[in-house]
């Protein structure tokens, strides 16, 4: 009955007031770049059962939609072989939208907290050659404006905007500089969804129905029910934006309305887990939940999401924490299409926000490149453990992607092994060909291994592309 009647009140705002007008989400606006390919969508809103018009400025292609009774409509088409300039007219009765300075290229949305949100002028000096070679008319960004949400929107706030020098001060730094790489190589417009809110947990980024199998997540999942149609100014104080699906239904839902109104993307970067620090194991499951909500949510079920493993950083009362975090999201790397950019040589022990994201950006390019684009002279991952045998008070790990395993020159460290106790002990190590052995003097039979099991260990493993290994737990699910 409740969804009834709030489905009646809907209706009738459509129908009784100004919103029954011709009107688009923000994202599909002047300058906008759109996901080329066979399955271009754009929906808006009119008077419901208003006929609506769609006519495109590269052909003869015109289209006519109905808005079904709340007022929805959607268009689905390919898009023009050549990449833009172009315009889109939409018409319903006396109103029409034209939308001009339209592009058709690559579209990736970058999501996540305080990392991914840092921006440039953060990270490059004013002045330097990396600003100087910021006109880039054809990478543009669209920021998502902060905003969190009892249930899902429609609409978001923001706008596209072409970088600049000036522009690309304010813009993401590990999306900019993803997206330079990617304009680079690809040579066709590349758009990037920004959508960023610094100190936020995984949670307060997934929808309700992807957060029901977490019993933790129920009871504030409830409460925010409750509250469905007070107003914003009336919400008690302890809702705020780390509550679970509260930014989801504000800053990505709108995005992502279901199979006719899904933008179209390329894929997904995910820069996030410092805020789920403390409960890691928790994470290794929500992450895995968060990309099978998003793709189902954009009705893309092979998306690519490429994601950073956590930088090197000096926690307060940190007991492995950190490191169990970064082993879950390296775990996550059996999800089909996933890819990890590591961060263990680029961190900043006393600085939670390193700035060398240029190298991060780059970084998640290689994923991109290789493994979305399909480009096989790029290297895209440094060493990923595989697994451990025991020989004798020796381990020997073997790792993917290891070719060429040496350490730049500087001492192989920051292993540790566990016995049957489970105490951990500061192991030797050294490379041996393609694999690496540790042992500690005295310990008889080791069962687990740590590598970069320090918040704040910086460490030297790398592969002959100079790509750093991904910290790692190896346990007694990793022995060969």
């Amino acid at each position: 009955m409740r969804f009834v009647l709030r489905s009646l009140v809907l209706w009738l705002s459509v129908v009784f007031s100004a919103q029954g007008e011709l009107r688009l989400p923000a994202v599909f606006s002047d300058g906008a770049v759109l996901q080329r390919g066979d399955d271009v969508r754009i929906w808006g809103w009119a008077a419901p059962g208003a006929d609506v018009g769609l006519r495109v400025s590269w052909g003869e292609k015109e289209d006519t939609a109905q808005a079904d009774p709340f007022g929805a409509f959607s268009f689905h088409f390919a898009s023009p072989d050549n990449p833009g300039p172009h315009e889109i007219e939409l018409a319903s009765g006396d109103v029409t939208h034209t939308l001009v300075d339209l592009w058709f290229g690559e579209v990736w949305l970058c999501a996540g907290q305080s990392n991914m949100e840092m921006e440039v002028s953060a990270v490059v000096p004013p002045g330097s050659t990396r600003l100087q070679e910021a006109e880039l008319p054809r990478l543009r960004v669209f920021d998502v404006e902060k905003a969190f949400a009892l249930h899902p929107e429609e609409q978001c706030e923001g706008k596209w905007q072409a970088c600049t020098p000036s522009t690309a001060l304010r813009f993401s730094a590990v999306a900019t500089f993803f997206g330079q790489s990617l304009l680079d190589e690809l040579d066709v417009p590349i758009g990037l969804v920004t959508a960023t809110w610094g100190g936020t947990i995984g949670e307060a980024w997934a929808s309700a129905k992807a957060l029901r199998d977490f019993p933790e997540c129920r009871q504030d999942l409830e409460r925010l029910a409750l509250l469905r149609g007070v107003p914003l100014s009336r919400k008690p104080l302890w809702l705020h934006p780390n509550r679970p699906g509260v930014i989801y239904n504000a800053m990505i839902a709108p995005l992502a309305s279901g199979s006719q109104r899904a933008l179209s993307l390329r894929g997904v970067l995910w820069y996030q887990g410092e805020s789920n620090r403390g409960r890691a194991r928790r994470y290794g499951v929500l992450l895995p939940a968060l990309i099978a909500d998003w793709r189902r949510s954009f009705d893309a079920p092979e998306l690519p999401f490429y994601f950073v493993q956590i930088a090197p950083f000096a926690y307060l009362r940190d007991v492995g924490e950190a490191a169990r975090l970064r082993d879950e999201q390296r775990r996550t790397l059996r999800i089909p299409n996933t890819g990890m950019a590591v961060t263990m040589d680029i961190g900043d022990p006393g600085n939670l926000h390193p700035t060398r994201k240029i190298a991060v950006g780059q970084r998640l390019a290689r994923w991109a490149l290789a493994r979305t684009y399909g480009r096989e002279d790029v290297a895209y991952s440094g060493p990923l453990f595989k697994g451990w045998v025991r020989e004798e008070e020796t381990l020997r790990l073997f790792f993917e992607h290891g070719g060429g395993l040496n350490t730049e020159g500087k001492t192989l460290e920051h292993f540790t092994l566990a016995g049957r106790d489970g105490i951990r002990h500061p192991a030797q190590a050294r490379v041996d060909g393609e694999s690496v052995v540790v042992w500690r003097d005295g310990l008889e039979e080791p069962l687990e291994v740590w590598f970069g099991g320090g918040a704040a260990d910086e460490t030297s493993l790398f592969n002959a592309a100079g790509l750093p290994a991904a910290s790692f737990i190896g346990d007694g699910r990793d022995r060969l």
